[in-house]
């Protein structure tokens, strides 16, 4: 179907999408305060939305000069097109990949009342998508049911360590699985160990390897150290490999292996170049020399719900081909942290943290590199990865078809056909 052939279809599918943006079952008891205008240009045909307690009561196309709106979002045909394919192509499977990786998608107008709204207008762009294409665009028929089986409590076990951090005594939620050599498991801005509930219960990875996944303080079930009150959180590199470090040294974990994501992966690449010796090996996993860009005041912004927002902001980032389970169980992790927490988290992953300077002198001698990026990330993209790892002599580099930016959450099946392999690499290393 070109370009043109397809958006003919524009006010058959805008009548039918209307219907079933107004019937869908809102979780949300908020939608009664949702209240705004907003513009939709695909290419040359602008369409006026009127929204009154989360319902679209009034619609027109090509709106006159009486009307008015609070924001609007538009792009030419042939990347409306892009976006609304059952599978798009990253950058184009979500609005927020599009604002940030595709010059011609514009948003002009009031965006602070576009964020507020952000959950409802992307809920109401993933129903055109599914109207778009007479279906369903993310597979929510596919649901993991869990069962109780032959050992209904499962194998993770967890507690709290008082470990020292900077002067302080921590009080860090630890929890545990499986047998064998270390493998720690760091997890990503704004979240906590949660993300590995999946891996942490796999018998494949608990038969040859001690699993071992912390909160970062401040996160999850770690509590923040009395130091903080008052003052606004900021995660620094120092202070993330001195907690870092200081895990490892109460656990006894002598040259563990060390996966991390997003901020984790950048803090992979620190610690190989500050530390090889301490690590078997790092798993750098969405990570690169340098990570622009996700910063956004909108995560602390005193009008805007971060609880809301936050897992907004990480939506895009999650492959649309993941099961929607695992994609609904990480927007509720996002949502729960501390006020500022993400925001300071990603002020380190995209400010702070710069390595570009010292990669050619990492030894992957000393400790092994392997960095693996999903195709569906936007914040850090596969060609970054891929050029950061390409200065790096002897690391290694994977692009992960089908996956985003949090493949051992949102598809750990998936994620595994990667991991597995890595991990037997390291363990035949081992024995030679």
């Amino acid at each position: 179907m070109t370009s043109s052939e397809g958006m003919g279809r524009q006010e058959e599918v805008v009548r039918a999408l209307v219907l079933k943006a107004n019937e869908r079952a809102a979780a949300s008891g908020r939608e009664r305060l949702r209240n705004f205008r907003f513009l939709w240009r695909l290419g040359g045909v602008s369409i006026w939305f009127n929204v009154v307690e989360g319902q679209i009561v009034q619609f027109e196309f090509s709106p006159g000069i009486g009307y008015s709106w609070d924001f609007a979002i538009g792009a030419p045909d042939k990347v409306w097109m892009e976006f609304l394919r059952s599978v798009p192509k990253a950058p184009y499977h979500h609005l927020f990949g599009m604002w940030a990786r595709e010059p011609t998608f514009v948003i002009d107008g009031n965006r602070e009342i576009l964020v507020q709204n952000a959950a409802w207008l992307n809920e109401m762009m993933r129903i055109a998508r599914g109207v778009w294409n007479e279906g369903n665009p993310r597979g929510e028929g596919y649901e993991h049911r869990l069962k109780v089986g032959d050992r209904p409590k499962e194998r993770i076990s967890g507690g709290y360590w008082r470990i020292p951090i900077n002067g302080e005594v921590c009080r860090i939620y630890i929890e545990e699985a499986g047998q064998g050599r270390d493998l720690l498991l760091l997890h990503t801005a704004g979240s906590d160990t949660r993300q590995f509930y999946h891996l942490l219960n796999s018998d494949l990875l608990a038969s040859n390897w001690r699993m071992i996944a912390f909160d970062m303080p401040g996160h999850g079930k770690s509590l923040p150290p009395p130091s903080w009150r008052n003052k606004e959180y900021r995660l620094t590199g120092a202070a993330y490999l001195d907690t870092v470090l200081a895990v490892m040294e109460c656990l006894d974990l002598r040259r563990p292996v060390v996966f991390g994501c997003s901020m984790a992966g950048a803090l992979c690449l620190q610690l190989a170049y500050r530390y090889p010796s301490r690590c078997r090996a790092v798993i750098a996993c969405e990570a690169a020399d340098q990570i622009p860009a996700r910063l956004t005041d909108w995560l602390r912004h005193p009008r805007v719900d971060s609880a809301e927002f936050a897992p907004e902001w990480i939506d895009g980032l999650i492959s649309p081909l993941s099961p929607d389970m695992f994609r609904r169980e990480i927007l509720w992790e996002y949502s729960q942290a501390a006020a500022g927490v993400f925001y300071g988290d990603v002020a380190y992953y995209s400010g702070e943290f710069a390595i570009s300077s010292e990669l050619g002198r990492i030894d992957t001698d000393k400790c092994p590199i392997y960095l693996l990026t999903g195709e569906y990330d936007y914040s850090c993209t596969p060609a970054m990865s891929r050029a950061t790892a390409e200065r790096i002599k002897g690391a290694h580099f994977t692009e992960m078809k089908g996956l985003g930016h949090f493949p051992m959450a949102e598809n750990p099946e998936g994620f595994m056909s990667y991991m597995l392999p890595i991990l037997a690499e390291i363990r035949t290393r081992d024995a030679e």
